[in-house]
């Protein structure tokens, strides 16, 4: 325990360092330790991200110590102003045995434009016709997460969807890849809507349920008879028994209150993990209520995590509560790509795997697909759904 704490205190100033000195090397104790290049961006747009996967990375890291005889020497590489190839040859002429990053698909798309001389495991996904040597693929990819979220959807007995998403690229992305996986199982889509500011929502999602036809409707009746006192009810359209909501916590707590009070309260609304923060927020998350969601089992159930992960969780989240809740899905990815490096350097590949981020399947093309818990919102809080998965994991 002791040994646990004065490398947790190590590793907290170590992470108020790198702000300062962004390439570092941290040597193991043993001189023949394999060492291991963690490209990064730790500036700029993307160095937020970067740095809360270098974070979980190195907890996962510096809790290993007290189980692990022989370590691996870690070297943090900021990818934010550098020419990622030339990154990488200087990571490779240092000695690297390995290479975790680069996080960007242009960087990652760039660096494979060569051989890959050792084993290199980017975090995002590529479309690519063949396999690349020494190629090795981990990603939270909301497309799995949307796919996913279809399976489960269909397996419920659900058929016909509205779609909600954001009106950008991640929202394009995120409702194709339902509708892709939606349309092959069978299921119809009734309508779908793309938002962008929160002061239009309220008219979106009338139109989307057709109250605003029906609105118009009792306006035109009240007027031909001439009884604009009248009291009438809306309706909305009944052709439908699932919402896909893709959205952020913030936008996800406005829109979801709109369809209560569109009369469609009664319908379930399925999501990817994206509509939680990560951190326990009853208060907001009160507007939530209802919402099923797959998610990761680092944020919602620690109890389905192997021991060693578990001891891990309940060590960093005591230790380094801040840079958890930073962003927790990004730390836990860090977490996940520390101990899948061990296993390739290992040369011991587990094909499946209860990680931080989810079930981690390998696969043929040497990428991790993640298969997610489900849980509900319930009284402000994320509650597992006990025993339900999706048959069908996405691929």
């Amino acid at each position: 325990m002791k040994i646990i704490i004065k490398n947790c205190l190590v590793l907290l100033l170590l992470l108020t360092w790198f702000a300062a000195n962004p390439q570092i090397v941290f040597s193991a104790p043993s001189a023949d330790s394999q060492r291991i290049a963690l490209l990064l961006p730790l500036q700029g747009v993307y160095g937020e991200s970067g740095q809360s996967i270098r974070d979980g990375f190195l907890a996962a890291f510096y809790q290993s110590l007290s189980y692990d005889s022989n370590p691996p020497t870690i070297q943090i590489i900021d990818t934010s102003a550098g020419n990622v190839v030339a990154l990488y040859k200087q990571a490779i002429t240092q000695r690297a045995s390995m290479v975790v990053g680069p996080l960007s698909k242009e960087q990652a798309l760039q660096l494979i434009q060569a051989p890959l001389p050792i084993p290199t495991l980017v975090l995002n996904t590529l479309s690519i016709p063949q396999n690349i040597n020494n190629l090795y693929q981990l990603a939270l990819a909301p497309e799995v997460e949307a796919k996913q979220v279809a399976d489960k959807a269909y397996q419920d007995g659900k058929r016909t969807a509205v779609i909600v998403a954001p009106n950008d690229e991640w929202g394009a992305r995120v409702a194709q890849a339902f509708l892709s996986e939606w349309a092959q199982l069978g299921g119809k889509v009734a309508g779908q809507t793309y938002y962008g500011e929160p002061n239009g929502l309220a008219t979106q999602v009338s139109q989307l349920l057709h109250v605003d036809q029906s609105e118009q409707r009792s306006k035109d009746l009240k007027k031909i008879l001439n009884q604009t006192n009248m009291r009438t009810i809306p309706y909305r359209r009944q052709d439908f028994d699932i919402i896909f909501l893709a959205a952020q916590p913030e936008m996800a707590r406005q829109i979801r209150p709109l369809f209560n009070f569109y009369y469609a309260s009664n319908i379930p609304i399925y999501a990817t993990s994206h509509i939680y923060s990560g951190t326990p927020n009853p208060q907001l998350d009160q507007d939530l209520n209802g919402v099923k969601f797959c998610a990761m089992p680092w944020l919602i159930d620690q109890e389905k995590l192997p021991s060693i992960l578990q001891a891990d969780f309940r060590s960093i989240q005591f230790n380094f509560p801040q840079e958890m809740q930073k962003q927790p899905q990004l730390f836990a990815l860090g977490v996940d790509s520390y101990y899948l490096a061990q296993q390739i350097l290992s040369k011991r590949l587990v094909r499946e795997n209860q990680g931080a981020t989810g079930i981690l399947k390998f696969q043929s093309d040497r990428k991790w697909l993640r298969e997610l818990d489900w849980a509900q919102i319930v009284d402000g809080k994320p509650v597992l759904i006990a025993n339900e998965k999706t048959d069908r994991p996405a691929s």
